[in-house]
């Protein structure tokens, strides 16, 4: 699920376009204006503003230095008035204050010389309406530089398969995804809106095989969709989860594997060893069954027991596992359900989650609205089985639904309009 969201500036918040201002402000003919801009905005120099090398003077000079034929051009077109052209563009603005609005964490990571970002900082006040910031001429590296990203998400702890980064230059978005975080292209804020609303839902959405007959070749297939449509992981039985954490290594995309699948009535140590092993194998996130019998039964004990087992191991990896508890809720009484999502709670489960998929029947708004009302909004609620259209993921997120476990991701995403 996405909580993070990233924004470029030049050209995605600020407007920044030197042709038009050389054209249109000095008055310069298209050839003269091409070859200007060539020696000063697109020049190697600029890079160095970008990476605080030079200051704007300093970085004028050496431009003057390199085209001695044009240098009055150069400290025409690099007087102080050209940082008149970088305004904010009000569409951008408006679209991140709504999600600002919404929960999401703001950030900015962009390529940007300190004394342009003070210049703009003081005139627009978006710029410090933020949760961080990383501006590539106070660290001296700029995009697409491993550097530049890995520092933004150590200094605000972000989870790269929380986040989204909207740049408007394709190598910068390579370099984000290289780290695993999802990308969208600016071209224009309506394409990126249609954009991000379709990887909020993707997002959301546990991409999933698990019929006994799926072949590897039916595994691989849905690991390179879910790397395609940057879902929230691809969930599996065990047999497979080693194939899945090597296909999605580096994609931001989880794996996920199905624990004491689908009857849930292992012991603790079966499922314990289940779990050690799936993690063993690479799993970042465990769908465990509940003790179904144990529920019905009234032996809550054993019920913690068993889930306990299982986030053991998960707290005990190098790496963060997350556990996920199926309820499979068309077999429960809602007195039931209550119990048990209170049980998976005080258990430390990261999500309760209504079904299987291979039981009676599956995810039901009025499930994940109780499920949703017990445990709060400090722990997540998954909604799986048989859903299978756009309109069904919206009901169950509407109804408190944070995770969608589905087969039919892509055309439930590709319904969106």
């Amino acid at each position: 699920m996405l909580k993070n969201i990233i924004f470029d500036l030049g050209r995605v918040l600020i407007e920044y376009e030197p042709l038009t201002y050389l054209r249109e402000q000095l008055g310069y003919d298209d050839e003269r204006a091409k070859r200007v801009k060539v020696a000063t905005f697109g020049s190697p120099i600029w890079d160095e503003f970008d990476r605080g090398t030079y200051t704007y003077a300093e970085g004028t000079e050496i431009m003057c230095e390199r085209n001695p034929e044009i240098a009055d051009d150069i400290r025409e077109a690099m007087h102080p008035s050209w940082r008149d052209i970088m305004r904010e563009m009000p569409e951008t603005t408006k679209f991140l204050r709504e999600l600002k609005a919404t929960g999401y964490k703001i950030y900015f990571l962009s390529n940007f010389s300190p004394e342009g970002f003070e210049y703009v900082s003081q005139k627009y006040p978006v710029l410090s309406e933020a949760d961080g910031k990383i501006i590539s001429g106070y660290i001296h590296a700029i995009k697409p530089e491993p550097e530049i990203y890995r520092l933004l998400l150590e200094t605000y702890n972000i989870a790269p398969e929380e986040s989204v980064f909207i740049d408007d230059v394709r190598e910068n978005l390579d370099g984000a995804a290289a780290f695993g975080i999802r990308t969208i292209l600016f071209t224009d804020i309506d394409e990126v809106k249609a954009a991000f609303y379709r990887t909020e839902l993707a997002s959301t959405i546990d991409h999933t095989v698990l019929k006994p007959e799926a072949s590897v070749a039916d595994v691989k297939k849905i690991c390179t969709e879910a790397k395609e449509y940057h879902f929230a992981s691809v969930c599996v039985n065990p047999s497979y989860i080693k194939i899945v954490a090597e296909e999605l290594a580096g994609s931001g995309v989880l794996p996920c594997c199905v624990i004491g699948f689908p009857f849930g009535t292992q012991t603790p140590e079966t499922k314990k060893f289940e779990a050690e092993d799936a993690v063993l194998n690479g799993a970042k996130e465990l769908d465990m069954v509940i003790n179904v019998g144990a529920v019905k039964s009234g032996d809550w004990q054993l019920v913690k027991r068993d889930i306990e087992a299982v986030i053991q191991v998960a707290a005990s990896s190098n790496q963060r596992v997350k556990v996920k508890v199926i309820l499979e809720t068309c077999l429960l009484t809602d007195g039931e359900k209550i119990k048990a999502c209170q049980i998976c709670k005080m258990a430390g489960a990261d999500f309760v989650k209504t079904s299987t998929g291979f039981s009676t029947g599956g995810a039901t708004e009025h499930d994940v609205a109780l499920m949703r009302q017990t445990v709060g909004l400090d722990m997540g609620v998954k909604a799986s089985g048989g859903i299978r259209t756009y309109d069904d993921a919206i009901k169950m997120i509407k109804a408190g639904a944070n995770r969608i476990g589905a087969s039919a991701g892509i055309k439930i995403i590709n319904e969106i309009k």
